[in-house]
């Protein structure tokens, strides 16, 4: 990336932001490599969590970087080292370029790191595309998951020239029917199914197809989820038998999601590992994440997240 906007303007551009801390970041804190921050952040799995005081910085000057970015240039061509010309688009108050935060690229790199260990996957609420871009880009073979319509025609679009990629317009719960999808207008990322979130401000609400997660199992090598408020129904119909076939990544949407998975994760007796405690294995619902905010979790019984 060239940097070519003067301090002012970066200055005025961060204070337009919602987040915070982000006031003293100058343009020379921004000269360096995504791929640079992923490497010294994999050097010891501590540092990944949002706890750490190294990835409270670097998710604070990744922020600045790619909302300069999105400002100077109209798509970012590549990430660590894979080509995705992502194209800027808003979803309200989110944007491409959170696409491009901490967490993300560190499942990103997961993918990198991962090519030989994994064949198919399930992107399971692909929004846009882009994590499925980077899959079929990296040679995974890709079934795309999402039922929201201005999403998912940017996304068929997007991965339209993928012959390893399938795309697949409805959402996936614990039945097979038909859902009441809530589009939230001003966060459209943020939007959910049937009563599995509340939601604030503008809404639009229509019926999206929904397909029984128990059609999905044992399909996969690798399973990435992120369906805002779902996961505990995706969860529970799944076989049981899937867990020590397929790896999984998620996030956690909400305080009863939390529960819910605790409960059944321990019943079930998996391993899961939280973003939250620097992918160790949990040990109380405490170790689990209740949003986004507190990273991902990795289900498998064989790997660890940087093993």
């Amino acid at each position: 990336m060239t940097l070519e906007i003067n301090q002012s303007d970066l200055t005025k551009l961060l204070g337009s932001l919602d987040e915070t801390g982000l006031s003293e970041i100058k343009v020379d804190d921004l000269r360096f490599k995504p791929s640079d921050v992923i490497k010294l952040l994999s050097a010891d799995q501590r540092l990944q969590s949002p706890s750490s005081k190294v990835y409270k910085l670097f998710k604070k000057l990744l922020i600045a970087k790619y909302a300069m970015h999105y400002k100077l240039y109209d798509s970012v061509d590549e990430i660590l080292g894979v080509k995705i010309d992502f194209p800027f688009i808003s979803f309200g108050a989110i944007n491409s370029r959170h696409f491009f935060g901490i967490d993300e690229l560190l499942i990103y790199d997961f993918y990198i790191r991962n090519i030989s260990r994994y064949k198919k996957v399930a992107d399971i609420g692909c929004n846009c595309g882009l994590h499925s871009k980077i899959l079929c880009e990296l040679g995974y073979i890709v079934d795309s998951y999402e039922p929201d319509i201005t999403h998912s025609e940017i996304a068929k679009k997007y991965l339209q020239n993928y012959s390893n990629n399938t795309f697949y317009q409805t959402a996936v719960s614990s039945y097979t029917g038909k859902a009441n999808f809530t589009r939230i207008i001003n966060n459209s990322t943020g939007s959910y199914i049937n009563d599995k979130k509340e939601s604030y401000g503008p809404t639009e609400v229509y019926e999206v197809d929904v397909i029984n997660a128990l059609e999905l199992s044992n399909k996969y090598d690798l399973i990435k989820i992120d369906i805002e408020g779902s996961e505990a129904d995706v969860f529970s119909s799944f076989e049981v038998d899937l867990y020590s076939k397929t790896d999984v990544i998620a996030e956690v949407s909400t305080e009863k999601t939390r529960t819910i998975l605790w409960d059944l994760f321990e019943k079930i007796g998996v391993k899961v590992y939280a973003q939250k405690i620097g992918w160790e294995l949990i040990q109380n619902i405490n170790d689990l994440p209740s949003s986004h905010r507190e990273g991902s979790i990795f289900i498998s019984q064989r790997n660890t997240w940087l093993g």
